[in-house]
């Protein structure tokens, strides 16, 4: 075997690579890795078979690594290191297929059982007698995804087991639920319970899928009927309720390897449909996509409610809105369509009113996350998590009710690093600058001067930390050029010195 080590300190790293030489010099260890986004780059370079992989790691922690490795399609048996402390978090490794963990400190009979295991299990993976072994639970999985181009081996496995009657894909789309084992067992005791005669199942983790194969003598509507009155009931007893099954008739088996776009396809309708009975084709066709003018209402009732700062109003609106497109029976990518309009609504608000938020809203990437939801609830996280950036933002402007101060404080956020002037404010503005000035303090308790004061020497605070700048370089990215003049302004508004205060920190 061709191993890889990922371990980010050097002694545990060299340590290990000097304990697997001397128990198994059969094996080459081809690679050491010191961080997460390094293990995945060398597993792509190297194609090792077996990666001893730590939790904690820089750049890349270690699920987040194998994660990445799946999903680029890239299938090394893996085994997690890992102390006492992390051992739960260790186990949350089996879902990605991860089947072997050492705890630290790592002992020489340890080593010895963990890599026979490993052996063993790249065995049954490997060539016997000159045909190509896929195990049960990778069949279909490598043959929607023609894993390690396993894809026509897989479908011959499939061919020489099943003798075809009424064949179905039955996909359960899992989302945010994590506990993948308890729905494994969910759906082997309703597959058991109807004595299926032939059935398949894998995990595809990248698109959030449990798929399974099944050959069986039930026509379409008594498999329906099946999987509404027992599968989901069961699912719904055991809590799991924000997923979604799909049914899909497979008539021919050559047609399996084609058909996870169809998988998708019927996923995405549970935005229409709900995710109370399973979702196939004679329901979807049977759905008049419909119109509304009323959908506006809701982007008014976000904006009104942001402008007035009001919190409990503005997550109204989200519940509106999806309540509202529960009751109606729109088209899936209409339903994205309206809710990313809402949300980039809400965006160029908050924009206008608070740079802050909208910063860090365009940094989760809310179109991305919206157009790959699947279910209702999903969109709605979305949408809330817009309402928690703007309800945990610590700004003074939640206390603000003036408009014209709003955009004030919203000019100072965009452009404090130049000149900033309170003439030329009030000037954009259309009023005279004794009124916003006025206006301002009146808003705030103190004056645009101190405002701006503080706001700068607010951000110097986070650079001194969290920078590797000089004092005069953070003097100049606030906008003082001068670096004695910064030292004033500093001392004026904490009563130390920069100096002072790096050290005092």
């Amino acid at each position: 075997m061709k191993i890889l080590i990922v371990e980010d300190e050097f002694n545990a790293r060299e340590g290990l690579a000097a304990l697997i030489k001397k128990t198994s010099p059969i094996h080459e260890i081809c690679g050491k890795a010191a961080d997460g986004q390094e293990g995945y780059e060398m597993t792509i370079a190297l194609k090792p078979d077996l990666i001893f992989v730590d939790i904690q790691l820089p750049k890349l922690n270690g699920l987040q690594m194998i994660e990445k490795i799946v999903n680029a399609k890239y299938e090394p048996s893996f085994v997690i290191l890992s102390g006492y402390a992390e051992f739960g978090y260790a186990q949350q490794a089996i879902q990605y297929g991860v089947r072997e963990y050492l705890l630290k400190p790592i002992t020489y009979e340890k080593l010895i059982s963990v890599i026979q295991s490993m052996e063993n299990w790249q065995n049954i993976k490997k060539v016997n007698y000159g045909k190509k072994i896929i195990l049960q639970d990778e069949i279909i999985k490598s043959v929607l995804l023609d894993v390690k181009n396993d894809s026509k081996e897989a479908l011959n496995i499939i061919k020489e087991t099943v003798v075809p009657e009424k064949m179905y894909i039955v996909n359960l789309y899992y989302g945010k639920n994590t506990d993948s084992t308890g729905l494994i067992k969910i759906l082997n005791s309703f597959c058991k319970y109807y004595n299926f005669k032939d059935y398949f199942m894998s995990i595809l983790h990248a698109n959030k899928f449990i798929t399974v194969f099944i050959n069986c003598q039930y026509e379409l509507s008594d498999m329906v009927k099946k999987i509404d009155y027992n599968l989901i009931f069961s699912l719904h007893k055991f809590e799991y309720k924000d997923l979604t099954v799909t049914l899909l008739p497979i008539k021919v088996i050559d047609n399996l390897p084609g058909i996870l776009d169809e998988i998708k396809f019927l996923n995405s309708w549970a935005l229409t449909l709900g995710n109370d009975q399973v979702i196939y084709t004679e329901r979807i066709s049977n759905i008049k996509s419909e119109s509304n003018n009323k959908v506006g209402q809701f982007d008014m009732e976000a904006l009104s409610a942001i402008k007035s700062g009001n919190i409990d109003e503005l997550m109204k609106a989200n519940s509106d809105l999806i309540a509202f497109l529960r009751n109606n029976k729109f088209h899936p990518d209409h339903i994205k369509n309206i809710c990313i309009r809402y949300a980039f609504s809400i965006l160029v608000c908050y924009k206008e009113f608070n740079v802050d938020i909208y910063e860090k809203a365009q940094n989760i990437r809310l179109s991305d996350e919206l157009k790959d939801s699947c279910t209702m609830q999903e969109i709605k996280d979305c949408l809330d998590s817009l309402v928690n950036m703007y309800q945990d933002s610590t700004s003074i402007q939640q206390n603000v009710n003036s408009i014209l101060v709003r955009k004030a404080m919203n000019y100072i956020a965009s452009s404090y690093t130049d000149k900033v002037s309170l003439e030329v404010i009030a000037t954009q503005m259309n009023v005279s600058s004794e009124y916003l000035s006025h206006l301002f303090t009146k808003e705030v308790g103190i004056s645009f001067s101190d405002y701006l004061k503080k706001y700068r020497i607010d951000v110097a605070k986070k650079l001194m930390f969290n920078s590797n700048y000089k004092i005069y370089e953070i003097g100049e990215k606030i906008g003082y050029k001068d670096p004695k003049y910064f030292c004033k302004m500093f001392r004026e508004v904490t009563g130390l010195s920069p100096k002072e205060y790096m050290i005092k920190r």
